[in-house]
């Protein structure tokens, strides 16, 4: 815990050096930084929708993942800060970077109720390759307004 302000300072200090890439659907094909591009893309969508939509999406997560929703941990959904169940999420801004063995990115992204409430919200979120090759998010940070 003690080390959870020091990787979101390094995070913040990451994405403002970085180049920016915007998370829109891409299509794969199949070579190198644009197919490893397409997955951390369709994974960070993944969750986000899953997370509206109410369904497990655990196979997206790495299983020693930290989750901070506005900055508490949990271990339990809901993952991202103001998306509740039923609905739809749509990501409005985002930057990503992959370099070597290391995905981050900045995510906004606003949820929809089928009653018709919106929440607004941001995350960062680190990918990482596990032992089959797949990307799986690390970790992620939300936070939306109160």
């Amino acid at each position: 815990m003690r080390n959870l302000p020091r990787l979101a300072i390094a995070l913040a200090v990451l994405l403002g050096c970085s180049r920016s890439t915007s998370i829109a659907p891409q299509r794969n094909s199949g070579l190198g930084a644009d197919a490893a591009e397409a997955e951390v893309t369709g994974i960070i969508t993944g969750a986000l929708e899953a997370e509206a939509q109410g369904r497990n999406a655990d196979s997206l997560y790495s299983p020693s993942a930290v989750i901070v929703v506005n900055g508490r941990t949990r271990s339990v959904a809901p993952f991202f800060a103001g998306v509740g169940t039923g609905g739809e999420v749509a990501i409005s801004s985002s930057q990503m970077e992959i370099q070597g063995g290391l995905a981050w990115g900045l995510v906004e992204y606003r949820w929809n109720s089928r009653e018709g409430v919106t929440r607004e919200g941001r995350a960062t979120i680190v990918l990482r390759p596990g032992n089959d090759g797949r990307w799986r998010i690390q970790h992620v940070h939300s936070s939306s307004p109160r």
